[in-house]
């Protein structure tokens, strides 16, 4: 798009699963150079991080359905005199009942619409949707210009939600458990080249172990023998170089397919993982009941 005010071209996308989406912005006019493209540069394009890593940002992330929320944003990413419409998109996934792993999490549009106003930085706004569903609980937050948009993902949760039960309902179908024939480091594995630190738990970031308590680093292996499962290494330093080591197994969908694995770890993965060992009323024993298919022993060989 070219906006004749500033004399800028704008290359707009939609809202993505990953953190970072990388663009090439090609621009073609006709009658000039037979119309062919050519290349005026690459961006990358950021978003709000999918995985909350404190009460604070999980507070942030969740929506109650039907009551309103103050949002607020950077006033100087848009022009003074914008108008800001917010949508809302949905990421649909079955994870539940799901028999064909090459069925990939489809993006929706909610509403394109849901409210507007000036381009003051904050805004009230009340979420008419659905009550939550597993696979289509992954929602994106868009604060909409002309020209720019800022995504956030967000969690709407109807006003009294159950999270026991909710809990105890997703543990009772969750098949995750299997046996990987690999064994964790027995210090974090920061020169192994097997493993890959997990930015959502890394001693380098404090408090980000928000969802792996009692840990202070997490990284994770993909086995090839594995279908669509990831090896995850939890640590908690207890001094003289020794470490307390956890080790999990997680649905990733990470060997198969590269292009959705944040999407399908966040429902297979996070989403069960916040509402059993953070919101239910009693964290540490549906934490226990959620991790009993997903801890795994450390006695195999590498």
């Amino acid at each position: 798009m070219f906006n004749s005010n500033d004399g800028k071209y704008y290359c707009k996308s939609s809202p993505y699963h990953t953190s970072d989406m990388y663009l090439d912005f090609k621009i073609s006019i006709v009658d000039y150079q037979n119309g062919e493209h050519f290349k005026i540069g690459s961006f990358y394009s950021k978003s709000n991080q999918l995985i909350p890593n404190s009460v604070e940002t999980l507070n942030d992330y969740i929506f109650t359905i039907g009551q309103p929320k103050s949002i607020s944003w950077d006033s100087t990413q848009f022009g003074s005199g914008d108008t800001i419409t917010i949508k809302l998109y949905k990421w649909d996934w079955n994870y539940l009942n799901l028999q064909d792993f090459n069925i990939q999490p489809e993006l929706i549009v909610v509403n394109e619409n849901v409210t507007s106003g000036s381009n003051n930085g904050k805004m009230n706004i009340t979420l008419d949707v659905d009550n939550f569903i597993w696979s289509s609980s992954l929602h994106i937050l868009s604060i909409d210009t002309t020209y720019k948009s800022m995504n956030g993902f967000i969690l709407p949760i109807q006003n009294g939600f159950d999270y026991d039960s909710t809990c105890q309902n997703f543990v009772s179908t969750d098949s995750i458990l299997v046996q990987p024939a690999i064994s964790c480091p027995s210090l974090p594995p920061t020169v192994n080249p097997q493993f890959s630190t997990d930015p959502n738990c890394n001693r380098n970031t404090p408090f980000s172990c928000f969802l792996h308590q009692l840990t202070q680093e997490c990284a994770f292996f993909v086995p090839v023998a594995q279908l669509n499962t990831q090896v995850k290494c939890c640590y908690l330093n207890i001094g003289y170089n020794s470490f307390l080591l956890s080790k999990y197994v997680e649905n990733s969908g990470l060997r198969n397919d590269r292009s959705f694995p944040s999407i399908k770890n966040f429902i297979g993965d996070i989403l069960p993982r916040v509402i059993c060992c953070v919101k239910s009323s009693n964290p540490r024993s549906f934490c226990d009941l959620f991790q009993k298919k997903r801890i795994v022993r450390q006695d195999s060989l590498f």
